[in-house]
């Protein structure tokens, strides 16, 4: 972890609905690193007056938070900021006033043309100084390296860090449960704009239909799931076995992986999926579309790649692995995970980051 390389103190500044006062703090140790959390009262009115005063409470809650930070982690010789644009104000102004640098990592897809929600003059105004100001950017994908760019965002330090898996978590186990049946996995917030569950059971529905036996698991909840589990009781499947598990997590989910032949990622856009580093760290094959930053993880090794919003494509990868027409090594797309995005990997990707500050 960065912890064991550099000394790391976080400040998390969040709104809270249910508050009585207007701010709160909370100083703890979590996993060896000092956290500073701010809360402030979030306020329930959505109007004009709401979000002029909740960007002044958040900026108070902010200001309050480093003061505090401040004294009990002392100066830092470097701001790390986290997902653009509020987050980097008080950093770039702490960069003009007492010169000390600041880095930025960027998850957001905000800046992908699929969700295309980065706008505003005042916002983009910000981000552009913000990063013109940073000594570097950091992005979970080169996709979103390449659409930051494209929106202006330019900047001569940038680097690709991925995301991170926990290795000594997710990994290969055996499954008491695996039935003889191909069984595929997806995880995600079935979130109907991006994620295209419906389009998985539109090919599984096919797959069966050609009198192919299997599972799909689907686990994850979200605002498309009853919808689609009265999708699937309306609709005639013979032989394929279709099960919602809502939200699991730990060694529940961690089972779903290994009682998994293939995960499945059929996304209209995405950034770089942790479910994708999950599945590889438990040595389950993807897969994925050719969507955002997924091509970026799948390759002929590691799975599978069809064209987004192609549910005869998706079904004949699926067939492949039904037929037993395709095989992987399981051993390769584990040792990929560990030397990649492991936590000792993004650490050492994080500290070299830092380094081209220095």
């Amino acid at each position: 972890m960065v912890r064991d390389l550099v000394n790391v103190s976080v400040l998390y500044v969040c709104a809270d609905d249910n508050m009585s006062t207007q701010f709160h703090f909370e100083k703890v140790v979590e996993n060896d690193i000092p956290v500073l959390r701010v809360f402030f009262k979030k306020g329930k009115r959505r109007n004009l007056i709401f979000k002029v005063s909740y960007v002044i409470r958040y900026t108070i809650a902010m200001v309050l938070g480093y003061l505090k930070a401040r004294k009990y982690f002392g100066k830092p010789d470097m701001h790390h900021v986290h997902v653009l644009t509020r987050g980097a104000v008080l950093p770039l102004i702490l960069y003009w006033t007492q010169k000390i640098p600041y880095v930025i990592t960027e998850h957001w897809s905000r800046y992908l043309p699929e969700d295309d929600s980065y706008g505003g003059y005042l916002r983009r105004k910000v981000t552009e100084v913000a990063v013109f100001y940073s000594k570097g950017v950091s992005c979970v994908s080169r996709y979103l390296e390449q659409n930051m760019k494209r929106h202006g965002l330019d900047h001569e330090n940038y680097h690709f860090i991925s995301n991170v898996v926990d290795t000594e978590l997710f990994k290969p186990v055996y499954a008491k449960s695996k039935s003889s049946l191909p069984c595929f996995l997806h995880v995600s917030s079935f979130d109907i704009k991006s994620k295209n569950v419906k389009g998985i059971i539109d090919a599984a529905i096919m797959a069966s239909e050609e009198g192919k036996s299997f599972k799909l698991h689907l686990v994850g909840d979200g605002p498309e799931r009853l919808f689609l589990e009265e999708y699937v009781n309306s609709s005639q499947i013979n032989n394929a076995e279709i099960v919602f598990f809502g939200e699991l997590s730990g060694n529940s989910l961690i089972e779903q992986y290994n009682l998994a032949d293939a995960f499945i990622l059929f996304s209209y856009y995405e950034n770089q999926p942790c479910v994708v580093l999950e599945s590889f760290s438990c040595g389950v094959p993807v897969i994925g579309s050719e969507a955002g930053g997924i091509p970026e993880l799948v390759s002929s090794d590691y799975g599978i790649l069809v064209e987004a919003k192609d549910v005869n494509a998706l079904k004949n990868a699926m067939l492949k692995f039904i037929n037993h027409e395709v095989a992987f090594d399981c051993s390769l797309l584990r040792s990929r995970a560990v030397e990649n995005f492991s936590n000792k990997a993004v650490a050492m990707q994080f500290k070299l980051f830092y380094s081209s500050v220095f």
